[in-house]
């Protein structure tokens, strides 16, 4: 085709040229006016030939052939039209092929015109361009490579030419009408066709001249279905480019777009209908920024958001803005009105905790700037002069929680207006919803975004406190089964001075439940509980309560047999963080709160506690408390009232009315308690002891102050006084009464604690009784009731020793002024004793004066009392129990009782009964320095057993040969019992002591009767027997003195024989009559020399031997000797050293066993001789008894040199 079309324009210019030919023939024969007229008519006919024939020819083959080329795609024309007069071209059925064979673009018909006058303005003037139903076709593959990249990518072979040194024009008007793109996405799979596609362009122009005249653009057309309008105009060859456009898109379809945009995961966007009126204007200035401005309105409707399973997310019918023009590059942004028409939000969180709206918010992306610099981006100015969302329906849903929550809010009605982000602006927020349950939260806020500040009110009424329990379950661990709330308050917060406070605060609760869920007990009840006129700096740690009431609330207080109260365990204890790391932060320290309490009043409460611990449960109900108080404060020093009054278990009262210092801690009661019945907290000593109150109240009335100085402990102090009355107790197990009394008072009392001190004017107790009885088993009574027993059975069991604890412990401070006794009443019984015993302690009564707990402090004793109303007792001194070393010094007198009666005694332990007797107790003992000491004088007077008794647990002992020990010639036994001790040891016990002593004195009497007398008679030493030198038999002085001390005894106890019995040593007397007789050996040979020098004779025990004389005379006694001697080989007697001879000498001396009789003989007849000379005993009641020889090596308990006693 191309080839053809080359051909036919070759003819045509031959055709011209044999014509043109001709007419030079023709002028050549031609005059020269009728040559130039000829010449023009050549002319035009040449231009008019080659203008209407040849240059569409060449245009339409330079177009096809060379298009071609550089498109690389087939390029062709239908025809080509030119009017050489007009200057106009026009070309009909253009159109460019594709490389797959589809169309890439065509158009039914272009025309320029092009103005004459281009040629004298040396610039392209077209009067008109025109481009007639145009149509684009568009196609990206899977790849994204479109169908003319090809046509971008080609390399340039020619050289670049300047951009700026463009041909200068003048369009006048440009066309195109009814065109067409349409774009195929495969990548996308999506198609966008842009048809109808209208476009008027007037006065363009690149010429100096015009670069200030306005360029006129209209495009119409309509794009998937969506109108579109925009007006404009233009300067686009001036330096300011001054631009304004209107941009009217009607119903654009949002989804068909979102192809190309990323929405976040899960995120559908099921419709959105878009319709815009905006405004857009641009403008360069001298300033670096330009200034494009955007303005109008849009309209979002029918918006549907869901997540990827096909749940709402969003609904909003209708979204509308307005803008006023704003300046986008500036980052100024002003709309005039946003609304929000009934939107629909569907906001849930999972269960593992995100939030599904959060994927509609847009994610921080990482910072992407790599050049430091130190200017500042401008901040983005936002005004909104009027925001409005309309009937809003919100549905949240919470899955994270161990109980799902969900609740719908309806309407939910927002208006904004006046906000902006600029410094000083302050917006208007007015705020209203409802919840399905009928809760409502109202607010009126002012804030102002730069910097950031708040005020206003908020107002939520009717809140239910179950409803949101999936947000608070966990850090309680109670059930809140009802209650609403109403909670409004002024507000006001300042980022930039870190300031946050609420005034005016008002809290309601009403018809509040608390359950505790193991027994499913409402344990708290608030009908009605109002906080009001209430101020809270949340910054500055202030909290102003005007006003706190309540009525006719309910508290349940318990223990559990375990131990654990209910109101400690309300709260779940915090965790450990997990991967917290080692380091310590360091915080600043806050100051603590400051809190105002200006009036509490709770009236009608009650409070009812019980007790499950102790055995038997104990419950308590404290009914009609009110509780008042005004103007507390932890402020420093401020005082306030306070005032309580109850009723314990509808009987007793209770009442503290006076002023409270918070900081530091001070308060100044008067408290007053009325027959408060004390049997109701008998349960709580059911495991301490064993006794049942029956009976009692407590009554007092005094001043309690407590003050507390910076972190030292609490000081309490209280003046007043106190009674217990009508106090009635049985013994549980033998349910008779153990303790009684008609009144104990204490009068001026005065306690302070840090430091403590006890003051008590006076104690008097009157008209009290006590039962002590020994039960048939043997345990006592008051034993078993204060549980001694069992804690003394456990501590031998474990083999614990009672420690003091407080031995280094400073001595409390006490005095009391006077303790009174009067109408005492004890009785005892022996169950245990058959048959049994009783006895009472009658007209009990006494007093003590002055007892005080202060080193050296004395107080005057006296107790008087009766037993069995005849035999009288009388208790005197002076004690001091109160202090750190206890002191007593007291006697007690007991006389004139009877002994008959304890004949149950006497019988199963001594196997007698009593006929006849009386008893005298003279009792002193001393206390001092933990020291004590005791006098014990036991007076029996005409003490006579009678008949045997025959009882397993008497005594084997001569019970009769220790009476007739102790009784004197007057039938008296007269005992002194001495007793001492230390309070540090132990095992300390006076009652043990006093026993032990007179079973140690009945035992000595039978087992040491001679040890007892020596005690009653004096002298101090063992009589039982008298000691002789050894091998002697001699009585010496000192023995003589033992002797005596036994001849009173025998004279004052004429009831009794006495035995005599001698001893000798078979090893000592031995010894000793060997040596008597080996010296006797050499006093025998020095009184022979004396007889032959003619001296005198002498006794032998008078001579005494020398040192110079010792070897002459043991050679001579050894010579003299007659037991063999040693000999020599010769037979002549050997030559011996002294210590030979006297060794020979020595052991060839015999003692015999008749010696050793002989010698216990001699000490027997001795010590006989000298009881009889004596004169007070008689030779009847001495018997003498066969010698005893004892072997000492063998025996060395016994002592052979003795002459040994018995009674009898």
């Amino acid at each position: 085709m191309l080839r053809t079309q080359t051909n036919q324009t070759r003819e045509a210019y031959a055709l011209n040229q044999s014509k043109l030919s001709n007419g030079l023939d023709m002028m050549r024969s031609m005059s020269g006016t009728r040559k130039v007229l000829a010449g023009v008519v050549l002319f035009f006919l040449f231009y008019t030939i080659a203008g209407f024939v040849v240059v569409p020819l060449v245009i339409r083959a330079v177009l096809t052939d060379r298009g071609s080329t550089a498109l690389h795609r087939e390029v062709t024309i239908e025809d080509v039209n030119v009017n050489p007069y007009t200057f106009t071209v026009q070309i009909t059925g253009l159109t460019v092929g594709g490389r797959n064979g589809e169309a890439l673009t065509a158009a039914k018909e272009v025309m320029i015109n092009i103005q004459m006058y281009s040629l004298f303005k040396r610039a392209l003037v077209v009067r008109e361009f025109v481009i007639s139903e145009p149509a684009i076709h568009l196609v990206r593959s899977r790849t994204g490579d479109l169908n003319i990249s090809d046509l971008f990518s080609a390399k340039k072979t020619g050289p670049e030419s300047d951009p700026g040194a463009f041909f200068p024009f003048f369009l006048q008007h440009a066309e195109i009408a009814k065109g067409k793109i349409d774009f195929v996405d495969h990548a996308r799979d999506s198609r966008h066709l842009f048809k109808d596609i209208d476009l008027d362009i007037v006065f363009l122009s690149s010429l100096p001249q015009d670069k200030t005249v306005d360029t006129r653009i209209r495009l119409a057309g309509i794009l998937n279905g969506s109108p579109v309008s925009i007006n404009g105009k233009s300067r686009p060859f001036d330096d300011t480019l001054q631009t304004v456009f209107d941009v009217d898109i009607k119903k654009i379809r949002i989804p068909h777009y979102l192809p190309y945009v990323t929405l976040p995961p899960g995120i559908k966007v099921r419709s959105a209908t878009l319709d815009t009126g905006i405004s857009l204007s641009y403008e360069k200035t001298k300033s670096a920024m330009p200034r494009l401005t955007l303005g109008g309105r849009a309209g979002l409707s029918n918006t549907v958001v869901c997540d990827s399973q096909d749940r709402l997310l969003a609904a909003i019918p209708m979204l509308s803005l307005s803008m006023a023009p704003s300046e986008i590059l500036k980052k100024q942004i002003h709309f005039t009105r946003v609304t929000l028409d009934a939107p629909k939000l569907n906001a849930a969180v999972s269960e593992t905790g995100q939030l599904n709206m959060a994927r509609l918010l847009p994610e921080a992306g990482p910072d992407t700037s790599t050049e430091k610099t130190d200017k500042k981006p401008a901040a983005l100015s936002l005004q909104v002069d009027y925001f409005r969302v309309n009937a809003a329906t919100v549905t949240y849903a919470d899955a994270s929680r161990a109980a799902p929550f969900t609740t719908k809010l309806y309407p939910l009605d927002l208006t904004i207006e006046n906000f902006s982000t600029n410094p000083g602006e302050n917006a208007l927020v007015t705020l209203s919803m409802t919840t399905e349950s009928g809760e409502s939260l109202n607010g009126r806020v002012h804030c102002s975004p730069a910097p950031f500040a708040s005020n206003g009110m908020l107002a939520f009424k009717n809140i239910s406190l179950p409803k949101y329990a999936p947000y608070y379950e966990k850090y309680i661990r109670f059930s809140i089964t009802d209650g609403t709330a109403d909670f409004r308050f002024d507000y006001q917060y300042e980022k930039k001075q870190q300031t946050f406070a609420l005034s005016n605060t008002r809290l309601s609760l009403s018809s509040v439940k608390l359950t505790d869920p193991e027994n499913r007990k409402n344990f708290l009840t608030l009908p009605a509980l109002t906080m009001d006129d209430t101020r809270i700096d949340i910054s500055g740690g202030v909290l102003d309560m005007g006003s706190l009431s309540a009525r006719d609330a309910y508290l349940w207080a318990g223990r559990s047999a375990q131990g654990e109260i209910n109101l400690t365990r309300l709260f779940a204890t915090a965790e450990p963080a997990e991967n917290t790391s080692p380091a310590k932060t360091v915080r600043k320290e806050k100051p603590a709160w400051q809190v105002t309490l200006e009036d509490l009043k709770f009236e009608n409460c009650t409070v009812e506690a019980e007790d499950l611990m102790p055995p038997d449960p104990v419950c308590l109900k404290l009914k009609g408390i009110t509780l008042a108080a005004a103007g507390l404060g932890t402020q420093a020093n401020k005082r306030g009232t306070v005032s309580l009054d109850l009723s314990v278990e509808g009987q007793g009262k209770l009442a503290a009315h006076g002023s409270v210092v918070l900081n530091p801690l001070e308060a100044d009661l008067e408290v007053n308690a009325d027959n408060i019945r004390i049997s109701r907290f008998q349960p709580y000593l059911a495991d301490k002891i064993k006794l049942l109150i029956t009976d009692g109240r407590f009554n007092t009335a005094g001043r309690v102050l407590m003050t507390q100085a910076g972190d030292e402990k609490i000081s309490l102090a209280y003046k007043g006084w106190a009674d217990l009355n009508r106090f009635a107790s049985l013994d549980q197990q033998m349910a008779r009464d153990f303790i009684n009394w008609g009144d104990l008072h204490l009068a001026d009392l005065d306690i302070t604690v840090n430091p403590t001190r006890i003051s008590l004017g006076e104690i008097s107790l009157s008209d009290f009784y006590t039962r002590l009885i020994v039960n048939a088993d043997g345990t006592l009574n008051l034993s078993r009731i204060l549980g001694q027993q069992e804690k003394h059975a456990q501590e031998k069991q474990s083999g614990q020793t009672p420690v003091d604890m407080d031995k280094d412990a400073e001595v409390l401070p006490i005095k009391i002024g006077s303790v009174t006794l009067q109408g005492g009443r004890i009785s005892f019984s022996d169950r245990y004793i058959q048959p049994n015993f009783n006895a009472e302690l009658m007209e009990l009564g006494g007093r003590i004066s002055e007892l005080s707990s202060a080193a050296g402090a004395r107080a005057d004793l006296m107790v008087k009392g009766r037993l069995d109303n005849y035999a009288p007792l009388e208790i005197t001194g002076a004690i001091n129990p109160l202090s750190r070393d206890l002191f007593v010094d007291v006697r007690i007198d007991f006389s004139d009782i009877e002994m008959s009666p304890f004949t149950p005694y006497s019988g199963k332990y001594l196997g007698y009964t009593l006929q006849k007797g009386k008893l005298a107790l003279q009792l002193q003992y001393e206390l001092a320095d933990k020291k004590l000491k005791g006098k014990n004088r036991i007076i029996f007077d005409q003490l006579t057993l009678g008949q045997k008794v025959d009882s397993p647990e008497a005594t084997s002992l001569p019970v009769g040969l220790a009476i007739s020990l102790l009784t004197d010639r007057s039938g008296k036994i007269d005992v002194d019992l001495p007793v001492q001790g230390n309070l540090d040891d132990p095992e300390f016990s006076l009652g043990s002591i006093v026993f032990k002593a007179l079973v140690n004195l009945i035992a000595k009497a039978i087992t040491s009767p001679f040890a007892l007398l020596s005690s009653v008679f004096g002298g101090g030493e063992e009589i039982s027997h008298v000691e002789f030198d050894y091998g002697g038999s001699a009585i010496g002085d000192d023995q003589a003195k033992k002797l005596d001390t036994l001849v009173q005894a025998l004279y004052d106890r004429p009831a009794l024989q006495l035995e005599i019995q001698g001893t000798a040593d078979s090893v000592k007397d031995s010894r000793k009559i060997r040596r008597d007789r080996f010296d006797n050996l050499l006093k025998a040979e020095k009184l022979k020399s004396m007889l032959q020098q003619g001296m005198a004779a002498v006794s032998v025990d008078d001579i005494l031997v020398t040192p110079d004389e010792y070897e002459a005379l043991l050679a001579k006694a050894y010579e003299a000797a007659l037991f063999a001697k040693p000999r020599d080989e010769a037979g002549n007697i050997k030559s011996l050293t002294a210590d030979e001879m006297e060794k020979l000498l020595y052991t060839n001396i015999e003692v015999t066993k008749d010696d050793l009789n002989q010698l216990a003989y001699e000490r027997t007849g001795h010590v006989r001789d000298f009881l009889l000379k004596s004169g007070r005993i008689t030779q009847d009641r001495i018997f003498i008894l066969q010698p005893e020889v004892i072997d000492s090596d063998k025996d060395s308990e016994k002592q052979g040199n003795r002459v040994n006693f018995t009674l009898k």
